[in-house]
């Protein structure tokens, strides 16, 4: 390893031990290495469907397209999804009490299957379900069998898509398609239930709001790990730890909108690689 780099873990080490309040700021890139592709960029969800299936409209009026695509592109696939060692490393520093809170804008729940304890859902979750009419909670097994789940992992919906004639995946609004399975509807009202994640143009949850802005005011310090922070109002956290003045550390593989703007420390890195090397400068801060 480079001695800059070397440098900038011992940094962020003092700067997080020597904090009284250091929170976590996660986006899709502390999930990449778990198999989890990011909504943008290269390789990304948008390239192979149209960002509508998160439209709140386009979930009403194609309740059932908006469903399949979800369960194929979202939600089976992070069925089986396992923590990576950022995620582990992380909870870790938490458990440790180096870090107190950790905002996530990821719906994986990878932190929490890391052990992690205090963790603020800012975009909802995948792995919980509720009725949109009466709020009844379901889980996934209690809307989905083993043998859907099995067969929608084996098709390919963009072949799907191009035989029905919609290659563009911007009219991903009009497709047609029979899908094998039926829109699961509320066992007490029979009406449709809707994934616990937040859509577009739906409130960000009252709670996790307030509990992520109060955590960014009261933060001393700030580990980005994994967001390009270019989406609001979850990209105005760091901002609000800056004007607090306090520390902003950055782990990202690529510049973000943070790095030039409010970052104190930047490390080009993936987030495992860089979260197992911070955890070893801390332990050597701490003389442990």
């Amino acid at each position: 390893m480079e001695k800059n780099m070397i440098d900038n873990f011992e940094k962020a080490a003092e700067l997080i031990v020597k904090s009284k309040y250091t929170i976590a700021f996660t986006g899709a890139g502390i999930s990449v290495e778990s198999g989890i592709a990011p909504f943008r960029g290269r390789g990304g969800l948008y390239e192979k469907v149209s960002s509508r299936i998160f439209d709140l409209d386009y979930f009403y009026s194609n309740t059932k397209s908006c469903w399949y695509l979800l369960l194929k592109y979202i939600l089976i696939p992070l069925l089986n999804a396992k923590p990576n060692e950022a995620h582990i490393k992380l909870s870790n520093l938490e458990s440790m009490g180096f870090i107190k809170a950790i905002v996530t804008q990821n719906i994986d729940s990878l932190h929490e299957k890391a052990k992690s304890r205090n963790v603020i859902k800012f975009h909802g979750t995948a792995d919980r379900f509720k009725c949109i009419k009466c709020g009844k909670n379901y889980q996934f097994n209690d809307l989905f069998s083993n043998s859907l789940v099995e067969k929608i992992e084996k098709e390919d919906p963009l072949k799907m898509i191009a035989e029905e004639g919609y290659i563009d995946k911007e009219e991903i609004e009009e497709l047609k398609i029979d899908h094998d399975f039926d829109v699961p509807k509320c066992q007490i009202c029979g009406s449709i239930i809707k994934p616990e994640i937040v859509f577009f143009k739906e409130p960000i949850p009252e709670d996790a709001l307030n509990l992520s802005f109060n955590h960014a005011q009261n933060a001393e310090c700030l580990l980005i790990i994994g967001t390009s922070g270019v989406v609001y109002p979850a990209a105005m956290i760091p901002q609000i730890v800056k004007k607090n003045k306090g520390k902003i550390i950055e782990i990202n593989p690529e510049e973000s909108e943070y790095t030039n703007s409010i970052t104190d420390l930047f490390i080009k890195s993936s987030a495992s690689k860089a979260m197992i090397e911070l955890e070893k400068s801390i332990m050597k801060f701490r003389g442990l």
